[in-house]
């Protein structure tokens, strides 16, 4: 064989490890996204502590079968910390609960999953103080001392603070927290009304999947009615000139539509639920909206603009903690809450 040849070889074969790792990002739409705030003492910095994190399987992003062989933590974009030593053990399972089915009590939230295993520990970690910049670039690791096996089911990960360097007390250590992230786009534009106005219509970005969607109109003539025209499918627009509205342009097809009465000031509002369906995350929802205004032109009609939201869902996570003791039985569970949790695995 050409002796080039083989060291090529050898040289692709040992690179080929490094190449298979991947690193999965929880929840997944934070993965080239900060976070909204920051925690300061989760999971880390509680003191003397246990703190469970349970992942739903459905954002984790980890084909069942591949080893986790690093677990990390971004920090937050905002805030400085100094890191600690602290003494610490990490221990990893399964179950099959969803959000609201966790409890406060630490042992059961492994029902019908893999059992907790040890994977780290117990060793002095220091933690790196964290610089407050360039939030989803500084991320920081813990290498696991036994790689765990990600099954099909929930992952649980448990921080088990035995001792640290700060008198056992806990300490100011921001991390990234997560949040839903909708995004609102505004598109096209609205036409002139014979109040001389363009209807505009906004939406906010506080919407997500469990939660509500507001969308507001301004600049209608008063006391009009409106139709908020509602659809999740992206339309081609449509230049409504040939149907006597010349500069109007439907943008969004009325797969539902929502009459309201406009104040007399031109404003009107539209407020309804999303379920909190994780198959919708990233789902896109058009609204624009149709104004019966028979001064304006032929049609009687003029249009807003559109909003685009792209939407979010509150993290499918839990963190159930303890700042008493390492090896308390119950403690405080938060659902929907923790902090961007980062795992490096590989097959």
């Amino acid at each position: 064989m050409n002796p080039r040849l083989s060291t090529l070889a050898l040289a692709v074969a040992a690179l080929a490890p490094l190449a298979a790792q991947q690193t999965a990002v929880f929840p997944s739409d934070h993965a080239s996204n900060a976070g909204f705030s920051s925690e300061r003492n989760l999971p880390l910095a509680a003191g003397i502590s246990r703190t469970q994190m349970i992942f739903q399987k459905w954002d984790l992003g980890i084909t069942p079968g591949r080893r986790i062989t690093e677990v990390g933590f971004r920090q937050d974009e905002t805030r400085t910390s100094t890191g600690v030593a602290l003494q610490l053990e990490i221990w990893m399972g399964g179950n099959d609960m969803d959000i609201d089915e966790v409890s406060g009590t630490f042992d059961s939230n492994f029902r019908n999953g893999t059992p907790s295993v040890k994977v780290f520990g117990p060793s002095i970690v220091r933690l790196p103080d964290l610089t407050g910049t360039n939030g989803t670039q500084d991320d920081f690791f813990i290498t696991l001392d036994t790689p765990y096996t990600v099954q099909d089911e929930n992952l649980v990960v448990e921080y088990r603070v035995l001792a640290n360097a700060n008198a056992n007390q806990a300490f100011n250590y921001y991390l990234d927290r997560a949040d839903h992230r909708t995004t609102v786009t505004e598109f096209g534009q609205g036409c002139q009304s014979s109040a001389g106005t363009t209807p505009s219509l906004s939406a906010f970005d506080s919407a997500y999947l469990g939660g509500d969607v507001f969308l507001q109109l301004r600049s209608a003539p008063g006391n009009s009615l409106v139709w908020f025209n509602l659809s999740v499918r992206n339309q081609s627009p449509i230049d409504l000139t040939p149907f006597g509205a010349p500069g109007c342009t439907a943008l969004v097809f009325p797969d539902n539509a929502a009459p309201r009465t406009g104040s007399p000031s031109g404003t009107a509002s539209l407020n309804f639920p999303l379920p909190e369906e994780p198959a919708f995350l990233r789902q896109h929802l058009y609204a624009q909206v149709l104004v019966f205004d028979l001064f304006a032109n032929n049609l009687g009609f003029v249009a807003s603009n559109g909003v685009d939201l792209e939407l979010g869902i509150k993290p499918g996570m839990n963190v159930v903690s303890s700042n008493t003791s390492a090896t308390a039985t119950t403690g405080t569970n938060r659902r929907r809450y923790g902090v961007i949790s980062l795992f490096r695995h590989r097959q």
